[in-house]
């Protein structure tokens, strides 16, 4: 059993997806003026990049105009049905439009909440202020930590349900069960733990 004491928060469930992630961190999800759930965007454009900090909330009209101000019109599209719009208005809006690739350009978005007062409870706010003074980078790893972990891999026996096929159709392999069962304890992520024992980063 790997039984590793670094002094960070791992508040990052991979398994999760945004809406559960943010519910978990923050609570359940405010309704605008209409009683309709505010939605969540993730910032760098990233659908897979669940992380908190990647994730905004917004209602569904500042999530339209987020995706309309970048050209993502594909979003757009998608978002409008949620709001009831007009059939045609996805087929104009996306006439000789392309989605663009994961990312781009994201300044200049405004969050739901700025200049607003008591959006959150003090509860919120401390779960938040947390979070920001825990935050994980691959930048606090260093060269004993990352040879550990490696010896620890190397060292381990194997994991029941390595083989079994997943939902993308690739087996799963031992350094994927390791990483999902392991990075809670190293206090990483489970990408980041999968890239070290694979050695896709911390090349030495």
């Amino acid at each position: 059993m790997v039984n590793l004491n670094v002094n960070l928060l791992d508040f990052i469930n991979n398994i999760m997806n945004h809406r559960q992630l943010w519910i978990k961190t923050f609570g359940p999800i405010p309704k605008d003026i209409n009683g309709r759930s505010l939605e969540i965007h993730h910032i760098d454009g990233n659908h897979s990049n669940n992380i908190i900090e990647n994730l905004q909330l917004v209602t569904i009209e500042e999530h339209y105009k987020i995706h309309e101000s970048q050209g993502d019109y594909s979003a757009c599209a998608l978002i409008s049905k949620r709001m009831n719009l007009p059939p045609d208005h996805s087929s104009k809006i996306q006439l000789g439009k392309k989605r663009p690739g994961i990312g781009g350009v994201k300044k200049g978005t405004v969050p739901w909440n700025k200049g607003k007062k008591n959006c959150f409870s003090n509860q919120t706010i401390d779960k938040m202020k947390t979070i920001r003074k825990n935050k994980i980078h691959s930048s606090k790893l260093n060269k004993e930590l990352v040879t550990k972990i490696r010896n620890d891999f190397n060292n381990h026996e194997q994991i029941d349900g390595v083989g079994i096929i997943q939902k993308n159709g690739i087996p799963m392999t031992q350094a994927r069960a390791y990483a999902k069962k392991y990075a809670k304890e190293y206090n990483i992520t489970t990408n980041n733990l999968y890239s070290i024992i694979t050695g896709k980063s911390w090349k030495f």
